[in-house]
């Protein structure tokens, strides 16, 4: 019975060679699908801006009226100047931070939170606010060491959007 059992395992084996052999067959190459070609948005022709140069003299005209000054190049920033070319404003150093909005009404103090003393306070009136007395004017100001914002005499309430730059 072993003898049998080992002509069986042959007879298999030889069996499986052979129609191995007659599925040898050359595999023909698949040819690549090629992805589907991104189709290009309609181009926009923007205007080139024009090109200045740092300190060039340009002429601006608002409202009517005719306005000279100098080209500043500068990389990101805003500067702001009064009608005498006096820098109000500048930030090319630092960027400004928004920190929140507070409603004020009556007389208060709003001290900065301390992660922010080293950095400038401001703030944005963005509802102005009315007087108590019609003889003096409400008063919102940043106190002199820079770490609080001061309301007095608000009589309705007025909102203010603040942060440090």
């Amino acid at each position: 019975m072993s003898y049998a059992g080992i002509i069986l395992v042959i007879v298999i084996t030889a069996y499986l060679i052979k129609r191995n052999k007659r599925q040898d067959k050359p595999i023909e190459p698949i040819e690549p699908i090629e992805p589907p070609k991104p189709t290009e948005p309609p181009s926009l022709k923007l205007p080139e801006s024009p090109k200045l140069k740092d300190g060039e003299i340009v002429t601006v005209i608002k409202d009517g009226v005719e306005l000279k000054g100098k080209v500043k190049i500068m990389p990101a920033g805003l500067q702001i100047f009064d009608a005498d070319g006096n820098l109000k404003l500048d930030l090319t150093k630092r960027l400004p931070k928004v920190c929140g909005t507070m409603e004020l009404k009556d007389t208060g103090e709003f001290c900065i939170p301390d992660r922010y003393v080293n950095n400038k306070l401001w703030y944005y009136i963005v509802s102005a606010p009315d007087s108590k007395d019609p003889q003096h004017l409400s008063l919102i100001r940043i106190s002199d060491d820079g770490k609080s914002i001061i309301w007095k005499d608000i009589s309705s309430k007025a909102s203010i959007l603040w942060g440090v730059y």
